[in-house]
């Protein structure tokens, strides 16, 4: 499936899930940013699709029990000092296929609130995918990635490290998405992103 094609696709089944469950007029996905809390400012996550599958992931490999430890961790003692938000394609890409654990990553997510993927998410993964910032394999990353930026998160937290969370990588799309008008947010996995009491 060419990148296009993928893209369209996913804009056109997100769009689907909107109209059967329509946002109030007054839902902050309706704003590129959802508002910020006046005086208590709780910073801003993205959960992309690799976080909710290493939380439930059945692997008996040591990198895979290492990022499902450090991932339900992270969820118990970090997720409640953030604002975490998902995206429709989250819930989309978790529900593809038939695999160990799916229904528990699903319900893991369910509550999260969600940003909707517009006509302008899709367009700048295309172009992240056109520039090489993501490889045209990975367009579900791409779209990942135009999410964060456009809805102006603080953080995309991921275990996708190559094409994602990769220190290599952020030059170049910070100078795309300057030509584009967008920020940029920090792209980290669970152990990054992790904030010790103050004693």
């Amino acid at each position: 499936m060419t990148a296009l094609r993928y893209f369209d696709g996913l804009a056109e089944e997100a769009a689907g899930a909107r109209r059967r469950v329509r946002p109030a007029e007054n839902d902050p996905a309706h704003s590129r940013r959802p508002p910020a809390r006046i005086k208590d400012v709780v910073r801003r996550v993205y959960l992309e699709t690799t976080i909710p599958s290493a939380y439930v992931t059945t692997r008996t490999d040591a990198s895979s029990i290492h990022r499902r430890n450090l991932t339900r961790s992270w969820w118990v003692d970090q997720r409640p000092r953030y604002d975490v938000w998902i995206s429709e394609a989250v819930v989309l890409e978790l529900a593809q296929g038939d695999w160990p654990g799916k229904a528990g990553a699903l319900e893991l997510v369910g509550p999260l609130r969600r940003v909707p993927i517009t006509d302008e998410v899709v367009n700048v993964a295309r172009r992240y995918v056109r520039e090489r910032l993501v490889p045209a394999d990975l367009q579900g990353d791409a779209l990942h990635l135009a999410a964060a930026c456009i809805y102006e998160f603080d953080f995309l937290l991921t275990w996708n490290i190559r094409p994602l969370a990769n220190p290599t990588k952020l030059g170049h799309l910070t100078v795309i998405n300057r030509r584009l008008g967008l920020l940029t947010p920090q792209v980290v996995t669970p152990e990054m992103l992790w904030v010790e009491d103050e004693t």
